[in-house]
């Protein structure tokens, strides 16, 4: 009982968007994220997406609130894990796509034609990580630096790039998200 307390007595901030005058959304996070807490970050005020700081990370940079650009990367959070880096970004599409689910094999390709995806994959190849509705696409080539995506809406995406990390703590921390984010009802 006095864990509970002690936990629900921490600092934390709470971001507050209104979406016209008798509704709003928020997230609540901790002021100083560590290992194992919980962050959400508001896309406009439409959308939220969640994941938890992986242990022995500390959070650089963290945006509980972002509006998202046609096709320009915006940072949500940037998490250092020693020497490696893991950036989260969403980046709004110009048209949206005629997918609203989870990547599939029979869907990652015209996914990954869209124009502004495709800039943002450079060539690299790919695969589906992940299974069902957490699922993303990822760079399937060994590289030190993966990226991972997939849509939360029709017009949005959420980009996972990992500088040096390695590949199953990669496919964990997206996963994750995926477990997050993707619940339904978000």
């Amino acid at each position: 009982m006095s864990v509970a307390l002690l936990a629900s007595c921490a600092p934390t901030t709470t971001t507050l968007r209104f979406t016209s005058n008798r509704e709003a959304v928020a997230v609540t996070n901790p002021e100083k994220p560590k290992p194992g807490s919980k962050l959400e970050a508001l896309i406009g005020t439409r959308k939220k997406m969640f994941f938890y700081v992986p242990r022995d990370s500390t959070v650089s940079v963290f945006h509980q609130s972002i509006d998202p650009e046609p096709e320009r990367k915006k940072l949500i959070a940037k998490i250092s894990t020693g020497q490696n880096t893991i950036q989260v970004f969403v980046v709004q599409l110009r048209q949206p796509l005629r997918i609203t689910g989870s990547p599939t094999a029979q869907t990652k390709d015209m996914i990954c034609s869209e124009p502004t995806i495709a800039d943002i994959l450079a060539g690299e190849s790919t695969e589906i990580v992940g299974v069902g509705r957490g699922s993303w696409i990822g760079t399937s080539r060994p590289l030190s630096r993966r990226l991972f995506l997939r849509t939360i809406d029709p017009d949005l995406i959420i980009i996972v790039e990992t500088d040096g990390l390695d590949l199953p703590h990669a496919k964990d921390f997206v996963l994750r998200i995926g477990s997050l984010t993707f619940e339904p009802g978000r």
